[in-house]
C-alpha cells in the first residue's frame, strides 16, 4: 500500500519541488499552504507523515506541531520539519515539542527520501509498465508518464492508481510487464479488467495475471508477502 504524505509550506516553489521528489519515489502527496488548513486536513484525512515548514505566517510550524502533539489521535504522527539553514538553532525548540527530524530547505531528493524512509521504512517504488490497446498497438503510455503507483497485489493480479489524467476515450487493453522481484516469471501480457475513474479524477486500474502455474502462483504469493512491489519495463 502506498503512503500518504502531507506537505505544509507557504512557498509554492518548495511545494512543487518536494511534491515532484515524493511522487517520483512512489508517495501519494497532498500540499497545503498554511497551518490552519494543515490542522483541518489532519483532522479529516489519514496521513502517514507530515513535512512541515517551520517559518509560516499566522500559524507557525511549531504551533502546528504543538497542536498535533497535544492531540491524542495525532500525538504519534511522524513529522519532519522543513527549515531554512539560518533556523537550525531553532530546531532545538522544535525537537523539544516532539518533531521527529528536520531537513534543510531547499532539500535534495536523496536526503529527503532517506529521512522519510528512516521513519516509515522503504516505500514501494513506481514501476514501469507499457500499455497496448486491445489490438496490440503501443499507446505510448507507461507507469512513468501516468505516474502509476501499486496499491495492492494478490495472486490474481494488481491494483494500480494513476495520479495523472488518462486521455478520455483511451482504451487500455493489455500491459507488458516484467517482475524482477519474482525471478523466473516474465509476463509479456497482463489483462486489464477495467479502469475506474474516482471522484478525485484519479484512475484505478485492475489488472489480472494470465495463466499462472502453481509454481508461479507460489512465487507471486512470496513476492506479495515480502512487499517487494518493484517492477520494471519488459
Amino acid at each position: 500500500m502506498y503512503r500518504n504524505i502531507l506537505i505544509v509550506d507557504d512557498d509554492p516553489d518548495i511545494i512543487n519541488l518536494v511534491t515532484l521528489f515524493l511522487e517520483q519515489s512512489g508517495y501519494a502527496v497532498v500540499a497545503v499552504k498554511d497551518g490552519y488548513t494543515a490542522l483541518d486536513e489532519v483532522n479529516n484525512h489519514h496521513y502517514d507523515l507530515i513535512l512541515l515548514d517551520k517559518n509560516m505566517p499566522f500559524v507557525t510550524g511549531d504551533q502546528v506541531l504543538k497542536s498535533l502533539r497535544n492531540n491524542e489521535i495525532t500525538k504519534e504522527l511522524p513529522i519532519i520539519m522543513l527549515t531554512a539553514s539560518t533556523e537550525v538553532e531553532d530546531v532545538k525548540k522544535s525537537k523539544e515539542l516532539g518533531v521527529d527530524d528536520y531537513v534543510i530547505k531547499p532539500p535534495d531528493k536523496k536526503t529527503l527520501v532517506t529521512r522519510i524512509e528512516k521513519i516509515l521504512g522503504s516505500q514501494p517504488k513506481h514501476f514501469e509498465i507499457v500499455f497496448d490497446d486491445n489490438k496490440g498497438k503501443n499507446l505510448g503510455l507507461s507507469s512513468q508518464n501516468l505516474n502509476l503507483t501499486l496499491l495492492s497485489a494478490n495472486v490474481g493480479g494488481l491494483i494500480m492508481r494513476s495520479s495523472r489524467e488518462i486521455k478520455k476515450g483511451t482504451s487500455l487493453g493489455t500491459a507488458k510487464i516484467k517482475l524482477f522481484e519474482v525471478l523466473g516469471i516474465d509476463f509479456s501480457k497482463l489483462k486489464i479488467n477495467h479502469v475506474e475513474i474516482r471522484e478525485d479524477k484519479t484512475y484505478e486500474l485492475f489488472v489480472s495475471f494470465l495463466s499462472l502455474s502453481k509454481a508461479d502462483t507460489e512465487k507471486i504469493r512470496d513476492w506479495i508477502v515480502t512487499k517487494k512491489f518493484n517492477l520494471t519495463k519488459a
